[in-house]
């Protein structure tokens, strides 16, 4: 085999792991964000809905502090801790 058949197979072989690594991040963020929909802020117990689509939510204008954060993957989660739903953000 010459040296141009070796390099093109191995570039085909870099190029497919490559594809096959973004095509499973992808795939986990995905996922990750459909569990993210709901951010919590444990001080206050109110609850954004990140996929909100009302335009009175401001959902870059939120502040909590990173350690208040808590995440939940579906509303009745959150209001089952206490959690109130934002009314800007619902």
């Amino acid at each position: 085999m010459n040296k141009r058949a070796e390099i093109s197979i191995t570039l085909g072989i870099v190029v497919a792991f490559i594809f096959l690594g973004l095509s499973t991040l992808i795939a986990d963020e995905k996922f990750t964000n459909q569990d993210m929909r709901f951010m919590g802020d444990k001080s206050t117990k109110i609850v954004y809905d990140l996929q909100s689509d009302s335009p009175n939510c401001a959902i870059d204008n939120i502040e909590i502090n990173n350690k208040n954060i808590i995440h939940f993957s579906d509303i009745d989660s959150a209001l089952n801790k206490g959690y109130k739903l934002d009314l800007e953000c619902n």
